[in-house]
């Protein structure tokens, strides 16, 4: 079977000094080789950004299989 690459979506779990309550913020159509650099800067940058700071962080992949 043969796997190709479809999707890649980034969740985030944060919280800031304005909310009582945590902020989930998704990203969607991310590039397909994402590595440990790339994920650090730019959650450095939504927190220079935004104030968050981020508590959880899960990424989901999607490939089709095809025969």
């Amino acid at each position: 079977m043969q796997h190709t690459f479809s999707a890649n979506k980034l969740q985030l779990t944060a919280i800031n000094s304005h909310q009582e309550e945590s902020i989930r913020r998704t990203f969607a159509n991310l590039v397909e080789n994402i590595d440990d650099a790339k994920l650090q800067s730019f959650l450095a940058a939504l927190k220079t950004l935004t104030g968050d700071n981020v508590t959880d962080v899960q990424l989901s992949t999607v490939s089709k299989i095809s025969e």
